[in-house]
C-alpha cells in the first residue's frame, strides 16, 4: 500500500492564531500545545501533515536499504 502513495509536496501549515498564551508541558508526560496545534489544522492541512510524514518514513527506509 505505502507504494501507491503520491509524492505531496509539504509547505509547513500555519496554526490557527490564538491569544491564549502557550501552556507548559503537562505533568502527565505529554505535550498537550501538539494536540491543540494540531486540532487548530484544517482537514486538508492535516492531510498535508500526515502525507509528509509518511513521505518521511519512506525516505528514511529507503536510505537504509529497506525499500
Amino acid at each position: 500500500m505505502l507504494g501507491r502513495l503520491l509524492h505531496v509536496p509539504h509547505d509547513p501549515p500555519q496554526p490557527a492564531a490564538t491569544n491564549e498564551p502557550a501552556r507548559p508541558p503537562s505533568a502527565d508526560d505529554h505535550d498537550e500545545s501538539l494536540v491543540r496545534w494540531y486540532l487548530s489544522l484544517t482537514p486538508a492541512q492535516r492531510l498535508d501533515v500526515l502525507n509528509a510524514n509518511i513521505n518521511a518514513i519512506l525516505r528514511a527506509r529507503a536510505a537504509q536499504g529497506l525499500g
